[in-house]
């Protein structure tokens, strides 16, 4: 769950079969991306801020529909997490 539109209420973040990341809230869906490999992981980092991990080893960074980092490791990527610094 994701609050992506900063409204206060949650959305869904949701990597689908067909290599996108959508952004669901309630019937309408807030945001599409596609990538070039079947979404692995996601995860909120927070407000419209998430992580991604692919099938081919890319992972990465959206700020809403930009990406802000990427990489690509030869190796599958197995789990992300996030640690945020509590100033």
């Amino acid at each position: 769950m994701i609050d992506f539109d900063n409204e206060g209420s949650e959305a869904l973040l949701i990597g689908s079969d067909d290599q996108a990341i959508r952004v669901l809230k309630g019937e309408d869906s807030l945001l599409e991306l596609a990538e070039r490999g079947k979404i692995q992981d996601l995860i909120s980092i927070f407000e419209s801020t998430f992580a991604y991990s692919l099938d081919n080893g890319a992972f990465g960074v959206y700020f809403g529909k930009k990406k802000l980092w990427k990489a690509k490791n030869k190796d599958k990527v197995t789990s992300i997490c996030t640690v945020l610094n509590p100033i």
